[in-house]
C-alpha cells in the first residue's frame, strides 16, 4: 500500500493522480472526466479505476460510495470483488504448479477430484482453463435449483450442483464454453495438491509476489475484509438496494482487491523478472478441428481500433469490474465499481480513447460506418436463434440496430454494408444472411469464431394454448419445483423463491425469459398430445427435464 488518494470532482472536471508522466501516453483529463461525468451523483454507488503504463501508474482515481448508509467515500483503496477477472489468478497458481512438476496441464481432472462422475473421455486442466471442458455450468444450475443471489452458499455447495449432472454438454476440445465450473473444479485441485486452503495458498504464493499484500480470496460467507465496498443494485426512483455478497466461488470469483493492488499486478507485465511467468496466461489451444480459441489463462485475447487486446471482465452481485491491457503500447486499464448498473467493458474502452488518442488516430481504422434507411434495418430485426436457450434478439431504436444476446445487455451494431454490422467496442461483427422472403439467419464473428443463428418464424400461441401448460412441475436431481400458470393472457413461471417470471413465445412449444439463468423452456408431450414436462435447456447447460406432476 502506498498511500491513500481521494478523487474529487470541481465543476465536473476530475482532479487525477498523475503519479509518472510517460512520453508515449498523454492522458487527457477532460476527456475522462467526459467519460464517467454521467456516473457521478451524490449519495450514489460509484467507481474507481487505475491507468498504468510502461511500468508505471499514470492516472488513478474514485469517486461515489463505497457504503450509502454510512456515507463512506470510494477511494483507491477501496476493496472489491472483481468477480471473475479472479479466474487470471487462478491461472497463475496452476501454471506455478505446473513449473513446480506438481502437475501437468495434460492431467486428467479426475486425477485430483476422482468423486467427479466418470464423463468417459479425458477431460484435461487444459480443457478448464481454456473454457473447452464441456462441463455444465454451476451457476445456471443453482440459479434454477432456487438459489439466489444474495445467499449463503459455499464451495462445497458448487462442487455438489457440479457433481449432479453426470453428463458433459459436448465432447472436450470441441468447442468452447464459458464455464465457471472448470475453475471452480481448479481451485479443488489447487488444495489438493498443495494441502493448503486455497485462500491461504493465494495469499502466500500469488498475491504476494506480486505485491497484492491486501488481496483476498473471500473463502467465508461472513469473513470481514478491510475497506470493503458494498454492492448496490438500482431499486427505481433513483434508490438503491444493498445486495450482500455471501457466496464463496473459489477459483471462478471471490477475490477482493482495490485498484491500487491490482495496479502492481498490472505493473509487472512490464517487469523483466515477471515477463516469461505472465506471459503464460496469454497461452491458448486450438480446438480439436483446429479452430481457434480467444480464451487463454483467465483472460481473452482480441483486438481494438487495429491494437491487440488481452482482457477479462467480472460481475457478482452488484460490483461491475473489467480490465483491458494493449501489450503493443504497453498499457492497461482496469475499472471497478459497486454500481449493478455500470457496463465497465463499454467504458474502459471509452477511457481507452480517451488515454490513447494519438495512438488511435494513427490506427488505420479497418471499418467505416455508413448509414442506411430504416427499412434496410427494419429487415434485419427479429429474433434468431443461437443456441438452446440463447436467442440474439435485434430491434431498431431510431437510425441504429442494437443487438442483444439472453441474459446480457444491449449493444448497438454499426453497419458497414446492408447487411454486415460491426461492434465497436470489440473487433466482432454480424452479418445477416438473405433470402428470397427476406433474411433466413446471421452469422456471428466474434473474434475470429464463427456462430450462425437461425431466424426464429412461428406464430404465438393463443390463450387456449397456454392453458395446456398449467401445472406443476418438478426435477429430482435438483430438488426443485416450479409452476406453471396464465395470467391476462401471458404465461407465467413460479418459483416459491424467484417468484413470476414472465415466458416469452419463442417457437412451437417453446419460451424464453429474460432470466439468463432460465434459458430456454420447451415443453414436452405424449402421443395423446398431453403435457409431460418441460425441459430447460441454455448456452452452459443440458437439458435439464421437470416432469409434470400428476394431479
Amino acid at each position: 500500500m502506498t498511500g491513500h488518494f481521494c478523487l474529487m470532482w470541481v465543476l465536473g472536471i476530475s482532479a487525477f493522480a498523475d503519479v509518472k508522466a510517460n512520453a508515449a501516453i498523454t492522458p487527457t483529463n477532460e476527456g475522462i472526466a467526459r467519460v464517467l461525468g454521467m456516473w457521478n451523483k451524490p449519495d450514489a454507488p460509484g467507481m474507481t479505476w487505475v491507468v498504468v503504463s510502461n511500468g508505471a501508474v499514470i492516472q488513478q482515481g474514485a469517486f461515489g460510495l463505497a457504503n450509502l448508509e454510512n456515507h463512506i467515500p470510494i477511494t483507491t483503496v477501496t476493496r472489491f470483488n472483481i468477480g471473475s477477472m479472479s479466474k487470471q489468478f487462478t491461472a497463475l497458481a496452476v501454471l506455478k504448479l505446473e513449473r513446480q512438476r506438481r502437475l501437468s496441464l495434460d492431467d486428467d481432472i479426475r486425477r485430483f477430484v476422482p468423486e467427479l462422475p466418470d464423463y468417459g473421455v479425458n477431460l484435461t486442466l487444459r480443457h478448464l482453463l481454456h473454457h473447452t471442458s464441456g462441463l455444465q455450468e454451476w451457476d445456471q444450475l443453482i440459479h434454477l435449483a432456487g438459489w439466489r443471489l444474495d445467499d449463503v452458499f459455499t464451495h462445497q455447495n458448487v462442487l455438489s450442483i457440479i457433481k449432479s449432472r453426470k453428463e458433459l454438454n459436448f465432447k472436450p476440445g470441441e468447442q468452447f464454453s464459458y464455464s465457471n465450473s472448470g475453475y471452480s473444479l481448479l481451485a479443488t485441485l489447487v488444495e489438493r495438491v498443495t494441502g493448503v486452503p486455497f485462500a491461504d495458498w493465494m495469499k502466500t504464493n500469488v498475491f504476494a509476489p506480486l505485491g497484492l499484500e491486501g488481496a483476498v480470496v473471500h473463502d467465508n460467507p461472513g469473513m470481514l475484509i478491510e475497506r470493503r465496498a458494498e454492492s448496490y443494485l438500482p431499486a427505481g426512483g433513483g434508490r438503491f438496494r444493498r445486495l450482500t455478497d455471501n457466496g464463496t466461488m473459489l477459483g471462478s470469483s471471490s477475490i477482493y482487491c482495490s485498484p491500487e493492488e491490482f495496479a502492481k499486478y498490472l505493473q509487472a507485465f512490464d517487469d523483466p523478472r515477471r515477463t516469461n511467468e505472465l506471459a503464460r496466461l496469454t497461452e491458448t489451444s486450438p480446438l480439436n478441428n483446429g479452430q481457434k480459441n480467444n480464451y487463454a489463462g483467465g483472460v481473452e485475447l482480441g483486438s481494438y481500433k487495429g491494437l491487440t487486446t488481452i482482457s477479462h471482465g467480472g460481475i457478482w452481485a452488484g460490483f461491475r469490474a473489467f480490465m483491458v491491457r494493449f501489450p503493443e503500447k504497453h498499457l492497461s486499464i482496469a475499472l471497478f465499481s459497486n454500481h449493478g448498473s455500470v457496463d465497465p467493458e463499454r467504458i474502459v474502452f471509452q477511457l481507452a480513447d480517451a488515454v490513447l488518442q494519438k495512438a488511435l488516430d494513427s490506427v488505420k481504422e479497418t471499418r467505416q460506418e455508413i448509414d442506411l434507411d430504416t427499412a434496410a434495418l427494419d429487415a434485419c430485426v427479429g429474433q434468431y436463434q443461437l443456441a438452446p436457450g440463447l436467442i440474439i434478439t435485434i430491434t431498431r431504436e431510431d437510425n441504429h440496430l442494437m443487438s442483444q444476446a439472453t441474459g446480457y445487455p444491449k449493444e448497438p451494431l454499426f453497419a458497414e454494408s446492408p447487411t454486415k454490422f460491426f461492434f465497436k467496442v470489440e473487433d466482432s461483427t454480424i452479418s445477416f444472411v438473405p433470402n428470397g422472403s427476406g433474411v433466413s439467419h446471421l452469422i456471428l464473428n466474434r473474434q475470429g469464431q464463427i456462430m450462425q443463428a437461425t431466424r426464429m418464424e412461428f406464430s404465438p400461441p393463443s390463450t387456449k394454448d397456454l392453458l395446456d401448460f398449467v401445472g406443476s412441475y418438478f426435477n429430482d436431481d435438483l430438488e426443485t419445483s416450479y409452476t406453471m400458470q396464465v395470467k391476462h393472457t401471458r404465461l407465467l413461471i413460479s418459483h416459491a423463491r424467484h417468484g413470476d417470471i414472465e415466458l416469452t413465445p419463442a417457437g412451437v412449444g417453446t419460451f424464453t425469459a429474460d432470466q439468463w439463468w432460465l434459458g430456454q423452456v420447451t415443453f414436452s408431450r405424449d402421443e395423446r398430445k398431453v403435457v409431460t414436462g418441460f425441459q430447460v435447456t441454455g448456452g452452459r447447460i443440458r437439458p435439464v427435464l421437470f416432469r409434470k406432476k400428476i394431479t
